[in-house]
Formats: structure tokens, sequence, C-alpha cells
């Protein structure tokens, strides 16, 4: 059967959760927080007992949940591979514990018909073992192909929609299609810059002098670039050093340098990799990129190229022709 609207109301089995501190630690770490967060991030900082963040509440527990049967179970059937997260909203009535068990229970609260599409919304009450109240979640599923049974549209509304005033910063960025789809990515970001308030003028430069530091490279202010460096190390020597040729961000800091210069140097892989973390984790805070995408590079062969391996380094096996030949 499709969904079932009659479905709403139903009630799913009463199930445990537990976590601890190295959960709470993990997530804030995911998240993104670093050394400014100390609270969130350790556990044995003097005289700053550890917090969590409210939004760890999505995910409290969801690696050790005791078994039974969701509210999504009586929903109806319909494929998985058609849903999304629609939504997700944490109402917390209280400071969530470093570490507690719990007992969660969901109901299904509402189903929308979308014509096309359908929406599903539960929302689950999560008490400690007193009954004490820890956080109530409300949350949406969006399925393609289950609507069209006549119901009920539900609230909808225009959504992210920029607000009626001038934007609040204004801003050149400067771009070329030097790059394949670099002057499309370049206009899709001041799109989405303006839903924040902040309109992006996006100026298109010649491609024969944007990559030319005698012209404009290292000269513009704020400008897309485009990386495909399969090394870290040589990507912040090149890039990130006071010095560096390629100084693209205009970042400078001597002591950031050493930094960067001890963690090249780092005896063993363990010392390299916590020097490498302090090195980024500078940038994330302090730095000048903003790491907009992560594109796919695709090798394009004809059938008689031969030899041609994947590489890290950059595309068409990092150029690395030695061992490439034509089958004719």
């Amino acid at each position: 059967m499709p969904l079932n609207p009659d479905a709403v109301g139903a009630v799913g089995d009463p199930r445990t959760i537990s976590w601890g501190s190295k959960d709470a630690l993990l997530y804030a770490v995911g998240i993104g927080a670093g050394q400014h967060d100390l609270a969130f991030t350790t556990e044995n900082t003097k005289d700053l007992p550890q917090v969590v963040y409210p939004t760890f509440a999505v995910v409290a527990g969801s690696g050790n949940i005791s078994p039974g049967a969701s509210a999504m179970t009586q929903a109806g059937t319909f494929n998985w591979a058609l849903l999304v997260h629609g939504s997700q909203a944490i109402t917390l009535h209280r400071p969530i514990p470093v570490e507690a068990e719990a007992t969660t229970q969901d109901k299904l609260v509402a189903m929308y018909d979308k014509g096309k599409a359908a929406v599903v919304v539960t929302e689950a009450e999560v008490k400690l073992a007193s009954g004490e109240p820890l956080w109530t979640t409300r949350s949406s599923a969006f399925i393609r192909g289950e609507g069209g049974w006549g119901g009920d549209r539900g609230p909808s509304g225009p959504q992210n929609e920029p607000p009626e005033r001038a934007p609040d910063h204004e801003i050149t960025l400067q771009t070329s299609d030097i790059v394949p789809g670099m002057l499309e990515a370049a206009t899709l970001f001041a799109q989405q810059a303006k839903d924040a308030g902040i309109k992006v003028n996006v100026k298109k430069e010649a491609a024969n002098a944007y990559f030319d530091t005698s012209k404009l490279y290292t000269k513009m202010a704020f400008a897309q670039s485009f990386w495909t460096f399969g090394s870290l190390s040589l990507f912040y020597e090149q890039a990130l050093l006071s010095d560096a040729v390629w100084n693209e961000t205009h970042y400078r800091d001597p002591a950031f340098d050493q930094m960067i210069r001890d963690a090249q140097a780092a005896g063993d892989e363990t010392q390299a990799k916590e020097l490498w973390h302090a090195v980024q984790q500078t940038q994330y805070d302090e730095g000048g990129y903003i790491m907009w995408a992560n594109a796919e590079l695709l090798d394009g062969l004809a059938n008689d190229v031969q030899g041609l391996t994947p590489n890290g380094w950059f595309n068409l096996g990092g150029y690395d022709y030695k061992n490439v030949w034509f089958d004719r």
C-alpha cells in the first residue's frame, strides 16, 4: 500500500538511548568547534566544565538505540530512495547532560499532500529515567511520488526570499571563464549570498590576464580561484606562506609561517598530523579562503589512449605521460 494518511497519531515503541562525554566531544569537533570552544571540545580544561551543543539532540544515542519500531513504520509503504530530510526543529527542556541514559518515543503528527510528493512529520520526546523531559525534536520527511490522495497541503509559503531592503553588504567578486564552470559557479555563489543579505557583483575578467601575476593574479581583493593540488604541504608552501609566490588571499603572519615549517619538518606521522591540524585550524579561523565547493575532475580519453591512470595530484594522470601510448 502507499502512504496511509490515517496513520497520523501513530506512536512508536519506547526505546532506550545513551551517550557519553566522548560522543559529545566528537560531535563538537565534527561540526567545526575548535580551540576557542574548549567547553565543548574538552572534558579536562581547568575551571571549565564540559557542556554539550543543543543540536547534539538530533544525533544523541543514534548509534546504540535499543530495538523497537519507530512511528514511521506505520506511515505506509514508499521508496526510501525518494525520501529526503525536509526540516528539523529542537526544543530543549534543560541543558543536555554530558552523559546519560534516556528513553525516546516518537509520534507521527502530520501527513501533507503536496500533489507530486508528500511530507510526513514526526515528533520525538526524550526523557531521563526519572521522567524529566530533556528535549523534543520535530522533523519532516519529503517523499517524492507519494502525493495525490487529495489531502491537506499543509503549511507552505515563500522560502529563503531576500528581505525587501538594501543589502547589508556589497562586494565585487572577480572571476573569469578561463576554467570551465568557473564563471557559472561565481554566479551561483552570488545568488546564494543574496539570500544572506549580501550583494555580490560578479565581474568577469579577461582570461589571458586572470592568472597572470604581472596583471591581475594575487592583486585582486576578492576573487575566485581553482586548486587541484593533491599535496597539502605544497599547497601551503605556494599559497599561504607570507612570501608565497601565489599568495592570493594576502595572508601574512610570521608565526603562521613557522607553524607550516614545523609541520613540514615533523619527524613522524603522529606529530605531523597534530601540527598540520593546528595549521589548518588557524586557516579555518583566520584565513581568507571560502571553500565554497569541491569539484570532481573527469578524465576523457580516446579509446586508443592506453596507460593513463588516475592521479590524486592532478587530472589526466597528473600529466605523467611516460607510460602512456597510442594503441593503433
